[in-house]
């Protein structure tokens, strides 16, 4: 795959489609229409291809995902996009040993969640259950009325339990994926949103990886796409539509094309002038959209240690580490965890690479005691850094008018847009990264051919 890079000359081009962003969403668009012989160009602000999914480096040289990797059971898009590239998937291991809890300054270990605690479990249980049925009720289009969106998810969870430890660890269980900090203060009908639009009996189950990560889609994609169609390091900065054309501003010149797919989150899709203006309520929504960052890094030790002292090496709590994943290939000796922190603030001085291993290893150490070894190889992706990102979850706060996300997806003009955030099955994950891909591509397959019958 080649890929046209900023230089000194403005550059002019020409297309049936412009796909502005190049991450999963708008690659599987690009690759759809050019099978059906659609010219289309790609352009991303990035030196690179492939949005919030991207192979990274340890200090070692080791290649890891820095983006989304997994893949839930209702993720059907993902399995037969994953078929169809020959990507291979992985199985998640069931974890053996105890897994490692740290809630309020209080530690404890467990083969099952408040095993030790039956008050607990039986809150936490009974609250999983009612929001499970709420989920698939409201997936399935049976909900007899749309859900208060200025309750927050810690107010519709204290409502139905008191146990500070069910309610705080069922919060963190549920909301964790849609980024942020404080999974009690995300509106609730955003989470319920984002649960059933992949509606599965565990909401939050993880089965498989993907071999090499989220990035191997990215690649496989544009391998498939001929060379010259992709415009990097042009961040677009405006679009004019009229009924039957668009023209594409970006840093290094313009392009010309009959649509645009513009395939980015509202958080960064607001950054770009559009003439005419959308409409107000579509400003307001893109406006009140929030998006957090994230950081994932891969600490490797020698062995598993932790496995010597019956731990699973799985650890979740409200240190900055929040979620802990033992990851360990298999074949080989050594120990392998996998950490994710949710940042809600900007960076500080421990987001520098040393400090940051420094920093993960201090809340190792608080979830499964004093390392046997020392760690061997670090990596760590900070995506506060890339600003393109625009954050790696959406944790929607109370009052964001959840009914008016689907309105984000609509057309204005000759502009389609695409995106996980705006897909209608599974939002926020890669699932719906590929889904609003494709519904883009058929929008635009489908304007194209009534213009050409015309």
């Amino acid at each position: 795959m080649q890929a046209e890079r900023a230089t000194s000359e403005k550059v002019y081009r020409q297309a049936d489609v412009v796909v502005v962003g190049l991450g999963i969403s708008g690659l599987i668009a690009m690759n759809l229409l050019e099978k059906q012989g659609i010219s289309t160009i790609g352009v991303d602000g990035r030196d690179r291809i492939g949005g919030r999914v991207a192979s990274i480096r340890t200090r070692g040289g080791r290649a890891f995902e820095a983006g989304g990797e997994f893949v839930k059971p209702g993720h059907k898009r993902v399995l037969a996009t994953l078929e169809a590239l020959d990507i291979a998937t992985v199985p998640v291991p069931e974890p053996f040993g105890l897994d490692v809890v740290i809630h309020g300054g209080t530690r404890w270990e467990e083969r099952s969640p408040f095993a030790e605690m039956p008050a607990s479990q039986a809150a936490y249980n009974d609250l999983h259950g009612r929001f499970r049925a709420l989920f698939t009720d409201w997936g399935a289009g049976g909900a007899s009325e749309a859900p208060d969106e200025h309750l927050s998810f810690g107010g519709w969870a204290a409502h139905h339990a008191t146990d500070a430890h069910a309610i705080n660890r069922f919060c963190r269980d549920i909301v964790f994926g849609m980024g942020g900090r404080d999974a009690a203060g995300v509106s609730f009908a955003a989470a319920l949103d984002y649960h059933s639009s992949v509606p599965h009996e565990n909401c939050e189950v993880r089965s498989l990886r993907i071999a090499g990560g989220g990035s191997q889609i990215a690649l496989r994609l544009s391998n498939q796409i001929a060379p010259g169609k992709f415009l990097l390091q042009s961040e677009v900065t405006s679009i004019s539509s009229t009924h039957d054309a668009v023209r594409v501003r970006h840093r290094n010149g313009e392009i010309e094309a009959s649509m645009a797919i513009v395939a980015m989150s509202p958080a960064l899709a607001r950054s770009i002038r559009i003439d005419p203006p959308l409409p107000a309520q579509k400003i307001q929504t893109q406006d009140a959209w929030i998006q957090r960052s994230a950081i994932k890094s891969l600490i490797i030790f020698d062995r598993p240690w932790w496995r010597d002292r019956n731990l699973s090496g799985h650890a979740d709590g409200d240190l900055a580490l929040m979620q802990v994943l033992d990851v360990s290939p298999m074949g080989t000796q050594e120990g392998w965890l996998m950490a994710f922190e949710n940042v809600d603030t900007g960076l500080d001085e421990r987001h520098t690479a040393g400090q940051y291993e420094a920093h993960a290893a201090a809340n190792l150490r608080r979830y499964f005691g004093e390392f046997d070894n020392p760690i061997s190889d670090f990596g760590a992706q900070v995506w506060a850094l890339d600003p393109f990102a625009g954050g790696c979850g959406s944790p929607l706060p109370p009052g964001f008018p959840i009914s008016a996300r689907l309105g984000l997806a609509e057309p204005h003009g000759s502009i389609l847009f695409a995106g996980t955030e705006i897909a209608r099955s599974g939002w926020g994950s890669i699932e719906g990264a590929i889904c609003a891909g494709e519904r883009a591509a058929a929008e635009a397959l489908s304007r194209l051919r009534v213009t050409e019958a015309g």
